[in-house]
């Protein structure tokens, strides 16, 4: 029979931090982005809301689809709240994706105006971070729009549509 009494137990604590394992990777994204749009455009909208929210500033696919729902919701019912919580989404969006997107220094970003860069050299998933950038960076122009309806906003807005454009013309020619 065990003696409890004198064993001294050791316990651990909880991590801080959620190990990196837990991510997700481009296809199942992909598959669950076209199940979630698939649940929305059938006016499943809270189903649709509860495939992207576990995976929501981890995976891009699951993050730029929140921030395109409620881009939807901002601009169909133009309510200031509707339309700040949209922005704050895309901005994380935007974040997101930067953090996927190939890291460039000063002289390549320099050398890239020269040149076009190499795309066969990227791997899929910066890829995918370009394309899910530039429709995040379109997106929020586009609300920039609705947001502010001065000269200033539609100057913002316009440079913002230039340069999500460079970004899809980048990731079609690759």
């Amino acid at each position: 029979m065990a003696d409890y009494g004198d064993a001294e137990d050791e316990f651990e604590d909880a991590l801080e931090v959620i190990p990196a394992h837990c991510k997700m990777d481009l296809n199942t994204a992909l598959a669950d982005s076209k199940i979630a749009i698939h649940l929305f455009f059938n006016n499943k909208f809270d189903e649709a809301q509860l495939i992207l929210e576990p995976w929501v500033g981890t995976s891009m696919y699951h993050t730029i689809g929140r921030s395109i729902f409620q881009f939807l919701e901002a601009v169909l019912t133009f309510e200031q709240t509707s339309i700040q919580r949209a922005s704050a989404s895309l901005k994380s969006s935007i974040r997101l994706c930067n953090s996927y997107r190939r890291k460039t220094t000063l002289t390549q970003s320099i050398g890239n105006i020269m040149k076009k860069p190499n795309y066969d050299t990227y791997t899929p998933d910066e890829l995918h971070a370009e394309l899910c950038f530039a429709e995040a960076l379109l997106l929020r122009a586009l609300l920039t729009f609705i947001e502010d309806e001065t000269l200033v906003s539609f100057i913002r807005a316009g440079i913002k549509i230039r340069s999500c454009y460079n970004s899809y013309k980048y990731v079609f020619h690759s």
